[in-house]
């Protein structure tokens, strides 16, 4: 739901990004209320525990629904939605991220 409200609508993807949601909740909440406290920025941007599992992956541009299984020489590699393609995105591009 998040992913396909976020996939279509530019600005709200933009307006994410400068929020930085620090959970799937605090996501959910902010696409139905527009509201949502800050993150903190000294957290890191993707956990271990997001490994192996679907991950909404934010970089400065866009969001990827992604199956990250490794993080290799500063590239998270893992398989990307819908196409479950092989996807590679360079870790100090991804702005946040949450399982």
């Amino acid at each position: 739901m998040v992913y396909n409200l976020l996939k279509s609508n530019p600005s709200m993807l933009q307006m994410f990004i400068q929020q930085r949601p620090q959970t799937l909740q605090q996501a959910v909440q902010f696409a139905q209320f527009g509201t949502m406290p800050q993150r903190e920025d000294d957290e890191r941007v993707l956990p271990g525990f997001c490994y192996n599992r679907w991950a909404l992956v934010f970089t400065f541009s866009d969001v990827f629904l992604m199956w990250p299984v490794t993080n290799l020489f500063g590239f998270v590699i893992g398989y990307c939605f819908p196409a479950l393609a092989p996807c590679i995105i360079p870790d100090f591009t991804i702005v946040f991220a949450f399982c």
